[in-house]
């Protein structure tokens, strides 16, 4: 198993480990019964700084379905027990922009509605969960495109 790492500045930041989950135990587990329900989550992060977690977010890309029913609202309660936002965050390329919204009564104490956001703003968001400012040379390399498609 190989680990890439991307150097910025004298800061190392992993790339993405691969082949580590077997999908079989996915697929095996939908056979042990209706009531032994699981939710198989492919892009749930947990955003963090300084091992302190910030937030639970859902990355889905925008034309494809978010987590519903009993699996969004198992992971609402899970941020809710924790004490952090749950958000689902829609997604599109080129150029990046996303859009933010909370799924939890923690993330909906801060906003009830969806964000639009460009990058930049929603790289400064996440910033700003960590309680630290976006590095102004790093937002220069960012998008400032507004999105023009609703979520």
């Amino acid at each position: 198993m190989r680990i890439a790492v991307t150097y910025k500045g004298d800061r190392a930041v992993a790339d993405e480990r691969n082949d580590w989950r077997d999908s079989g135990l996915s697929q095996r587990h939908r056979q042990w019964g209706y009531d032994c329900p699981c939710l198989d989550v492919d892009g749930l992060v947990v955003e963090y700084d300084r091992a302190e977690p910030k937030a639970l977010i859902e990355y889905k890309h925008l034309a494809s379905a978010g987590a519903q029913g009993a699996n969004r609202k198992a992971l609402a309660r899970l941020g809710d027990r924790a004490g952090v936002p749950f958000l689902v965050v829609r997604y599109r390329r080129e150029p990046w922009q996303f859009w933010v919204t909370p799924a939890n009564s923690v993330a909906m104490r801060a906003s009830s509605s969806t964000h639009a956001m460009s990058e930049r703003q929603f790289v400064s968001f996440l910033y700003r969960l960590g309680g630290r400012d976006l590095p102004a040379d790093l937002a220069e390399t960012l998008s400032s495109a507004e999105p023009q498609v609703a979520a």
